[in-house]
């Protein structure tokens, strides 16, 4: 399909085309990113860089930057809910 698209004059069919290729790029970035948002992980790096951001803007507040930082973090740890592990017996 690729081959015959791009061997064609008409910008129509190339038009759709690409359209049709961002639209399945952006889903499989937002698949992507939907996974991501349900790590744990994924949290805690991006308030660790926000602070590390914030202390860079204004090195006069590390010490409140820090603080707010790892406030977050524990804010989510204590709000997210677990994965039972399959031999788990609680």
């Amino acid at each position: 399909m690729v081959e015959m698209v791009l061997n064609t004059n008409d910008p129509f069919c190339i038009i759709l085309f690409i359209l049709f290729t961002i639209n399945k790029t952006l889903e499989i970035m937002l698949f992507w990113l939907k996974e991501r948002l349900t790590e744990k992980s994924t949290y805690q790096g991006l308030i660790g860089f926000l602070g590390a951001v914030g202390i860079t803007i204004n090195p006069e507040m590390v010490e409140s930057v820090v603080a707010l930082a790892v406030s977050l973090i524990s804010v989510i740890e204590i709000v997210r809910k677990e994965k039972a592990k399959p031999n788990d017996q609680s």
